[in-house]
């Protein structure tokens, strides 16, 4: 069984959508690393794949979304290409950080995660990058929403638990990891929060402000005669 046939419909979905031409399709199946890809599981992971093998640039991804949004009459595909387009830059930053496959499957094997949350990871996660990095990793899942709040801290606290060897210290750095990032997004969260408290008191006052001065002008207008 070949690559094309265990990976039927990622690479020819790009080129369904027109955001890369025959050649670069047949390039991206006979790169010697394709065969050991993971399933991929849509278009944009297999756009960021071949953006990071250099099958395609940056540049020609969005000559082809501009060719799709200038077709006349208009590509009734354009929207979905885009999308497609934005989502394989997601998934090149967050591969940049260590966030791949490849540490999804490690955070499962620790016994860190547990199948679903693997397999919706799996379905987020870019196919490569950066060497995996397991802390934020775990991190993600849990800013990202993909492993909820409850059972991240019931992971802490049974890795806290654990008895002191060679991977419980392991363990216990993943999590100091992820809960710094969890931590800093937290308090990203609460200080929009709070920026946005004080420009909707801001508004308030200006508003109260406003009717203040109607209300005198009104009353001048009214009474001052």
């Amino acid at each position: 069984m070949t690559f094309a046939d265990t990976h039927p419909d990622a690479f020819q979905a790009l080129l369904s959508h027109g955001l890369i031409t025959d050649a670069q399709h047949d390039a991206a199946l006979a790169h010697p690393e394709a065969p050991a890809l993971p399933p991929i599981p849509g278009p944009a992971h297999a756009l960021a794949w071949m953006r990071l093998k250099n099958l395609i640039t940056e540049e020609e991804v969005d000559a082809a979304v501009e060719r799709l949004e200038d077709a006349s009459p208009a590509v009734a595909a354009f929207t979905e290409a885009e999308d497609i387009a934005y989502d394989a830059d997601d998934l090149l930053d967050l591969g940049t950080t260590g966030i791949t496959h490849e540490a999804v499957v490690a955070l499962f094997n620790e016994g860190l995660i547990d199948t679903e949350t693997r397999d919706l990871a799996l379905s987020a996660a870019p196919l490569t990058g950066a060497p995996a990095a397991l802390g934020p990793t775990l991190g993600w899942l849990v800013t990202d929403g993909l492993l909820d709040t409850e059972p991240f801290e019931a992971l802490r606290a049974r890795i806290a638990a654990e008895p002191a060897f060679a991977t419980a210290a392991d363990h216990r750095r993943i999590l100091d990891e992820a809960q710094a990032i969890v931590a800093a997004d937290e308090q990203e969260t609460a200080d929009m929060l709070k920026e946005f408290a004080r420009s909707q008191q801001a508004s308030w006052r200006n508003f109260g402000m406003i009717v203040v001065a109607v209300v005198i002008v009104i009353g001048w207008y009214l009474f001052g005669h």
